[in-house]
């Protein structure tokens, strides 16, 4: 069996910061190419705590905002979403205070509509498995 990564670099690194409808701060990224990321529209938290992502539709073509937050924003220094033969991977790294470099690498399962991978604790040199539960329909982003 083949397995095909295609990758679509976001541009992160020092985004100009967006804020969204609630008045927190989102990072826009910007797809190199046309990607279908709408199903990855909305909000999702973790299952073992108050750790979520937003991640939004942007007015302009090809470009998401996203945000993670516990309960507070965390700055996210980069971004990028691969699309696999199975379906979409979204790679975050955090830079923030108690996130030096941790980065989440999570895969969209269309069945049961979940993000699930990994957490890799840059403190700690760890990977912990992970998985995110949609708390908010795409069509409400």
């Amino acid at each position: 069996m083949a397995v095909f990564f295609f990758i679509v670099d976001i541009q992160a690194e020092n985004p100009p910061p967006v804020s969204s409808d609630s008045g927190v701060h989102l990072t826009q990224i910007v797809l190199n190419q046309p990607l279908n990321v709408g199903k990855l529209f909305g909000r999702w938290k973790r299952s073992d705590g108050n750790y979520v992502f937003e991640i939004k539709r942007q007015g302009k073509v090809n470009t998401v905002n996203i945000g993670y937050y516990n309960p507070q924003p965390i700055h996210i220094a980069q971004a990028s979403i691969s699309s696999k033969e199975a379906g979409l991977r979204l790679t975050i790294q955090l830079q923030d205070k108690g996130y030096p470099g941790s980065t989440y690498t999570l895969d969209y399962l269309a069945k049961p509509d979940l993000l699930k991978g990994t957490y890799y604790h840059a403190g700690l040199h760890q990977n912990f498995p992970v998985a995110f539960r949609r708390i908010t329909s795409p069509s409400a982003q």
